[in-house]
């Protein structure tokens, strides 16, 4: 525990919890483990969280912001909102990473996964392949086109109608679509229902469990999390909870290395730029393989106690 004037820096694995009289506390860093550590404390978790441009240390991920977002999401009473102070790319790469982990892939995206192998057709130029992905976006935008899926669903049509029904859509679609039309593709508007029915069925088991629909995905998230972006010149303020005009200055001097600052003084630094070495466990078990379970691979640390798991 470090202090300087009336700040005090808390320690935890690869991230430091900031505390200054009259201000939220504020964390530097978001590594795995951030959540169990605080639990296994019994303190609830800071609601100001500090990034470091560089997430990568020593060749391992150190950033793991979903399960903190996860807990203020789910938490009692209702979700809380948090505070990332980052730069204008973190911002657009964690967006991007909550909108899949928090509501899986979009309906265009799994059109594209879908119609991939199509969309490499031998008889695709690359200007093909450009328009064929236009095709996919308007098909995922058409809302005639799911509105037919749904009312046969509701009028239990069966497969083959349903099929045949989709398929009929898809052909008075190539009329207009001459290019692909000419393409030749043996089976095509079956093919595009067959598919398409398949993207389909996926999103509405999707919608059943979805916090919200497509469109609302962005408000969703800007109603749980405010971005507060680093300038120009590396700074960024965060404010004082009570005290109304006071704030810190927090400024990236270099990467992961943060200085704090107070009405012109200098209170602190705080320096992520190496990893702290591993914990040392007093009763280390040798591996035993398992009668029966799921090995994980990855970066996520949430699945044994301290970390100490198959995670690479």
């Amino acid at each position: 525990m470090t202090r300087a004037a009336s700040a005090k820096i808390i320690g935890g694995h690869n991230f430091r919890v900031l505390e200054v009289d009259g201000f939220p506390p504020v964390v530097f860093g978001c590594p795995p483990g951030l959540v169990k550590d605080f639990a296994g404390q019994h303190r609830p978790l800071p609601h100001h969280y500090v990034l470091p441009t560089q997430t990568i240390v020593q060749g391992r991920n150190h950033f793991d912001f979903e399960f903190i977002i996860y807990s203020f999401l789910f938490m009692k009473g209702g979700p809380v909102k948090a505070s990332v102070y980052c730069t204008r790319s973190q911002k657009a790469r964690f967006k991007a990473i909550l909108n899949e982990t928090l509501f899986g892939p979009s309906f265009q995206h799994l059109l594209q996964a879908q119609f991939r192998k199509l969309g490499a057709h031998p008889r695709f130029k690359a200007s093909d392949r450009e328009r064929f992905a236009g095709l996919l976006e308007d098909w995922a935008a058409d809302k005639t086109l799911f509105r037919l899926y749904s009312d046969l669903l509701k009028a239990h049509a069966g497969d083959r109608t349903i099929g045949k029904r989709i398929a009929e859509y898809f052909q008075r679609i190539l009329k207009k679509q001459k290019w692909l039309a000419r393409k030749n593709i043996p089976r095509l508007e079956s093919r595009l229902a067959r598919n398409y029915i398949q993207c389909a069925q996926l999103k509405k088991e999707m919608d059943l469990f979805s916090l919200t629909g497509e469109t609302g995905r962005s408000r969703l998230i800007d109603r749980i999390i405010d971005f507060h972006l680093f300038d120009k010149n590396h700074s960024v303020s965060i404010a004082a909870g009570n005290r109304r005009g006071e704030k810190l200055q927090v400024i990236q001097s270099r990467s992961s290395v943060f200085e704090v600052i107070k009405k012109d003084h200098k209170l602190c630094t705080v320096d992520l730029s190496r990893l702290d070495p591993p914990e040392n466990l007093a009763h280390l078990k040798p591996v035993r393989k398992p009668w029966f379970g799921v090995t994980f691979l990855g970066v996520g640390s949430g699945f044994s106690a301290r970390r100490r798991n198959s995670c690479l």
